[in-house]
Formats: structure tokens, C-alpha cells, sequence
């Protein structure tokens, strides 16, 4: 395999990857939230914090390297647009979703988790957005 498909490929796995992720969050994780028993919520947030980070950072830093690899090898428009879409994510996850989880940390708020909640559905939808999108883009680059 060409190293140009190989990035690809990569790039791909590891989108799926944090598809996967982000709506087990959406749907079953983040919703659990306001099960958690107010006393031990700080620790919980922090917990969750803690371990989650271990799970998605690296795959999100692998995303956005992958992304600007990809921009150049395929010189192509849409590329930069994929790596448009990455920086938006970062954006959103680092501007609006980690200051709830900080908010979180210090107690559970109605008004903090709704806000995760939305921020979260934002970033699900990008994602399912990405992983459709380059779903195609790989099929059409990989096509003999």
C-alpha cells in the first residue's frame, strides 16, 4: 500500500474510532451524569476526567496529525476541509465542552451538564458528518 493510502486508511480508523466514542458518550455515558450521587460527584467529574482523557486525546491528537499529512500528499480542497472540520472539534471539545467538564468538577450543575450535553451533540454530529464523508473520500481515492 502507497504511504499516501496508508495515511489515509489511518485517518479513517481513527475517525471511525472516536465516532464510536463520542456516541457511546452521547447516548449512554454523559446522560448517566445526573444518576451519580451528588456527594461524590466531584470525585466522579474528576475520575472522568482523569480516564476518558486517556482515551480520546491520543486518538484526537493521531486525528488532527493524520489530517495535516493528509493535506500534504493529496494537495486536493477537500483535505483542507477535512482539516477544517478537525480544528472546529478541537475547538468546540476545548472552548466549550472542557469548560463544563471544569464546572462539573466542582459540583454537578443542571445548567453545566445540559450545556456538555449540547456541546457534545455538536461534536457528534461533525463526526458522523466526517465519518460519512470520508468514508466516501477513501473509497473514491482507494477505487482502481
Amino acid at each position: 500500500m502507497h504511504a499516501a493510502n496508508l495515511i489515509l486508511f489511518i485517518h479513517l480508523l481513527i475517525t471511525c474510532y472516536l465516532l464510536g466514542m463520542i456516541w457511546l458518550v452521547q447516548r449512554v455515558h454523559y446522560p448517566a451524569f445526573r444518576y451519580v450521587d451528588r456527594v461524590q460527584f466531584t470525585e466522579f467529574a474528576e475520575f472522568h476526567g482523569r480516564s476518558i482523557s486517556w482515551i480520546v486525546a491520543p486518538a484526537m491528537l493521531l486525528e488532527l496529525l493524520t489530517g495535516i499529512a493528509l493535506i500534504l500528499t493529496h494537495l486536493n480542497w477537500l483535505w483542507s476541509l477535512n482539516l477544517l472540520s478537525i480544528l472546529l472539534l478541537w475547538c468546540i471539545t476545548f472552548f466549550w465542552s472542557v469548560p463544563c467538564h471544569q464546572k462539573l468538577a466542582q459540583g454537578f450543575t443542571h445548567r453545566a451538564w445540559t450545556s456538555l450535553i449540547h456541546s457534545n451533540a455538536w461534536r457528534t454530529a461533525l463526526w458522523s458528518l466526517r465519518a460519512f464523508a470520508l468514508s466516501g473520500f477513501v473509497f473514491v481515492e482507494l477505487s482502481p
